[in-house]
């Protein structure tokens, strides 16, 4: 048998080795690792620690309301209050002291003292009126007749001729003009103080004075009446509301008088509703509510700036008719559809100041940020915070 040739078999090589990595790459990716993780971070920190708060100042509105309420002894609608009516008449007389503003300027003659002196050598006999005459030319006249003796002299009160201010001259020398010439060079007079009352005062009633009185006297009677009308009416309520009618108002003094004190009577009729102010102040805040825009709220508004006035009563069905007007502020409330916090999400505060102060109910906005540097709201609603100062 033949013997087949062997086959020489060649031994493959085996396979390079990849290439290892350079150096670079593994940087590349060492650099991308850290940037998206401090990326991620970033992003992390910043949703959770960025904040924003929205500071408003609102624009206050000025509102009032004013109804009309039963006060009655036994309510029956809602409208009604509970309450009691009474009533008495007063009667006083006063004496009113008229005030400065009560003086009056009048025109009399001016007056004072003058000192006659005689050069010559005999007396010189003057009558009462005899005239003095100024250098000015005003006319005066000695108020009593005396005698002035040779050499000597005498004083005496004199007047103005005229009233009025002209009359009020300062210290002077007076001739006598009902002497011969030869005689008033010797025989003359001289003032040494200023002569006054050229113009008075005097207190004038006017019919001002006696309203002013007469207005003066009600309200001490009243707040007398007051204490009288709530011993009367018993129970115990908080509120109160008077109505005052005078039946007669007397005066001694009729206008246009020269006096100084008036004396005044008065006799008044006063009605007095008592009630309950608490249930009085709900129904009037509820009304006061009503009228306001949707999304405001009252503020500054208190039982204690109700005004409360008699309309009508009926004293033997014991039951009045009150109106009832309550003021008070409408500003911004928090639930207010302009203050959704969803719409300012992600968005500058820029574009945040610029929409809410285009309410007329918002004063001014000012925003806050956490960090300080952030300039755009938190993308989450809940990381901002609206505050109404």
């Amino acid at each position: 048998m033949e013997a087949k040739p062997v086959k020489k078999t060649t031994k493959r090589k085996a396979p390079a080795p990849p290439p290892a990595p350079s150096l670079n790459m593994y940087r590349r990716i060492a650099v991308t690792f850290i940037a998206v993780t401090f990326l991620t971070l970033a992003v992390v920190v910043y949703l959770s620690f960025s904040r924003a708060t929205i500071h408003i100042i609102p624009e206050a509105r000025a509102v009032s309301t004013t109804l009309v309420v039963d006060v009655v002894g036994t309510p029956v609608e809602e409208t009604d209050v509970v309450g009691t009516v009474v009533s008495n008449i007063f009667e006083q007389a006063s004496e009113s002291v008229l005030s400065n503003d009560s003086v009056k300027s009048v025109d009399a003659k001016a007056g004072g003292v003058v000192t006659i002196f005689n050069n010559s050598s005999g007396s010189q006999p003057l009558v009462a009126t005899t005239r003095l005459l100024s250098p000015e030319g005003i006319l005066f006249r000695i108020d009593d007749g005396v005698t002035v003796p040779a050499k000597g002299s005498v004083s005496v009160t004199a007047h103005a001729d005229v009233v009025g201010a002209a009359g009020d001259i300062g210290p002077t020398r007076f001739t006598i003009p009902g002497l011969n010439a030869s005689l008033q060079a010797l025989i003359y007079a001289e003032s040494a103080e200023a002569f006054t009352g050229g113009v008075i005062g005097v207190r004038v009633v006017e019919q001002d004075d006696l309203d002013l009185a007469a207005a003066q006297l009600e309200g001490e009677m009243l707040e007398a009446a007051k204490e009288t009308l709530r011993l009367q009416a018993g129970g115990s309520y908080t509120g109160e509301a008077f109505f005052t009618e005078v039946l007669e108002k007397l005066s001694d003094t009729p206008p246009g008088t020269e006096a100084s004190s008036v004396n005044i009577s008065l006799k008044f009729k006063v009605v007095a509703v008592f009630y309950q102010k608490e249930d009085l102040f709900a129904l009037a805040q509820w009304k006061l509510y009503e009228q306001m825009a949707k999304g405001m709220e009252a503020a500054a508004v208190s039982a204690d700036s109700m005004v409360v006035t008699v309309d009508n009563y009926d004293l033997e069905l014991q039951i009045a008719n009150v109106s009832v007007t309550l003021e008070g502020d409408a500003t911004l409330s928090p639930t207010n559809k302009l203050l959704d916090k969803q719409q300012f999400v992600g968005r500058s505060a820029v574009e945040v100041k610029t929409v809410l102060e285009s309410s007329d109910a918002i004063k001014s906005v000012n925003i806050t940020f956490t960090p300080f540097w952030l300039r755009r709201l938190p993308t989450l609603k809940d990381h901002i915070k609206i505050v109404i100062e």
